[in-house]
This record gives structure tokens, sequence and C-alpha cells, in this order.
């Protein structure tokens, strides 16, 4: 009988404070606040789950090798080799050359991307006439297949099937690209982008010793690591290469708008949940404030008649 009247008492003792007027308001703001705080932090893991997967295909690549010489056969078979089983490499040249139309003998300055097997990595070309790109080969004898972003026919004039030339080497061009893994197009484009494979360079006299080429070693681990492990798989790759014109990046760092914008996304999310916290805590402050207030008379009749400070706190 007596434990049964001590639990209802100490059950009574917690619950007596919420039984004032006004009480429950401070502890729906501590709540609120907290609640908002939490979601703020699980919809910041959620955007920055979905970000890296669309990074990704910006990068085209987890790791990359990025040098202004071309990389070594040793240096991509031993970053392979120390890189997980299962990775996936493939590489790509970029330049800018001037691009000839076979036809109306005008010429353009075009952004050329050399592309080796497995490109892309992540993502997918979409091209006009749909087709499978990497299948795809001229029409004509003498020539190589490219493709190319549509303002290609409009500033140099080559048409579907038409030939156009860059440095000594003819090619064709069979489709348009609708859609190409990454940012897409810029606005500080030197010129339509056009698609070449890389064996097709060979022998054109574009890409020699001191040529302004970026030349890009793209890997893809297995199982699509998160970002913290693929800088621990960066800082042993940089140990490994000793030259230091090569540069090792993950996917979130080889592209700059995407580096700005992961940097102002952690801020803006960081900024909102300091800002809910202060929010709950002025709530909390003014609710209790509030509470004194109304409680202030029965307080002080309470204390005159003998009540002791401790019980009116508690």
């Amino acid at each position: 009988m007596n434990e049964s009247m001590n639990e209802k008492g100490f059950v009574a003792a917690i619950r007596r404070p919420f039984r004032l007027p006004g009480t429950w308001l401070p502890v729906f703001c501590c709540a609120a606040g907290a609640l908002a705080v939490f979601s703020v932090a699980l919809l910041q893991q959620e955007i920055q789950s979905a970000l890296q997967v669309e990074a990704r295909e910006v990068a085209q690549a987890d790791l990359e090798l990025s040098s202004p010489r071309a990389l070594s056969e040793e240096e991509k078979s031993r970053t392979l080799a120390l890189l997980p089983a299962g990775s996936r490499m493939t590489e790509t040249w970029e330049f800018v050359s001037m691009a000839r139309d076979e036809a109306t003998n005008r010429t353009r300055l075009v952004e050329v991307r050399a592309i080796g097997e497995g490109y892309p990595l992540y993502g997918k070309i979409e091209i006009e006439p749909a087709s499978d790109w990497s299948t795809l080969t001229p029409k004509k004898p003498g020539a190589t297949a490219a493709f190319a972003q549509p303002d290609l026919v409009a500033q140099l004039g080559t048409q579907l099937n038409g030939r156009f030339f860059l440095g000594g080497v003819a090619f064709e061009l069979n489709a348009l690209v609708k859609r190409e893994p990454g940012l897409g197009g810029s606005a500080f484009a030197l010129g339509p982008k056009v698609w070449v494979h890389r064996q097709a360079l060979k022998g054109s006299g574009l890409i020699e010793r001191g040529s302004r080429v970026r030349h890009r070693a793209l890997f893809a681990l297995p199982g699509r690591p998160d970002p913290e492990s693929l800088t621990l798989w960066k800082t042993r790759l940089e140990a490994e290469i000793a030259d230091p014109v090569v540069r090792v990046r993950t996917f979130t760092e080889s592209n700059g708008q995407l580096r700005r914008f992961f940097g102002r996304l952690d801020e803006f999310l960081a900024g909102l949940s300091f800002l809910i916290f202060l929010l709950s805590a002025a709530g909390f402050l003014t609710a209790f404030r509030l509470r004194l207030q109304r409680q202030r008379m029965t307080f002080a009749i309470q204390r005159a008649m003998g009540a002791s400070r401790a019980w009116l706190v508690g």
C-alpha cells in the first residue's frame, strides 16, 4: 500500500509542473525547435546524397587524374592497381582547335573532346538520330566518325553525314548531341563541342609536344563510395604520384561550380539550423516569461502563506 502511494506521489510530482497554466508553451517551443533542427539535418543528408549521384555524372568519374602532359601507361596502370578491384577507367583529351567544313570551306573554333573506350563512366550521351554512339561508322570512305553539338551545323555549315576537317584528318558528322554527361553548354564556351575517338587523332598533328591539351584519366570505383572514402583514396594516390603537374581530384572537386555549390549549400543549411535554434530559444524564454507574469500573484499569495522558495520553483 505504501509502495503504491509512493509511486502515485512520484508521478504526481512529475506531472505537477505541467499542470500549471502556460507550462506547455515553453515545452512546445523546445520540442518544435529540436524537431526542426533534426529535420534540417535530415534534409541536408538527403540533399547531399542526391547531389552526389548527380555530381558523379557532372564530373564523369569518382576520381580524376588531370595533367597538361600525356599520362604514361605506367602511371595509369599503377593508379588502377592501387584502386579497389573492379574499378573502371577511361581517358579524354580536351583542347581547342579550328574546324573546316569540306563543302562550304568555312572555319570555326571548336572545343574537341577526344574520348577513349568506356566513356562515359557515368551518365549517358543522347544523340540524334537516336543510336548507340559507340557503334557509329562513317558512310563516306576516308573519314572518321564524329558527333557534335547542334551549334556546329549553324556556325560551320556542316550537315549530318557531311565532312569537316580537324588538322589533317577528315571527320564525318554522324550525329548531333542532345544531352551529354556533365554541365552541358557553358556561357564562356569558345565554340561548339565536337566528340571524336582518341585513336582518330593519331597522326593528325593536333596533339604534339607543347600542345595545350588537358589529359584526363577518369576512374569509377565499385559501390560508389562516399566523399570521405574518396578523400582517403585521393591522399593515397597523391603520395604515390611524384609529378606535381598531375592533379588528383574527387568528383566534388573536379569542377569549380560544384565546389562552390556544395560549400554554399552547407553554409545555408548550417545558418538555417542556427536560425531555428535562436527562434526556439526566443520562444522558450518568451513563454517562460509569460508564465511567470501570470503566476506572479499566485506565487506572492503562496509565499505569504508560508510556502518555501523551493516548493514554488518546483
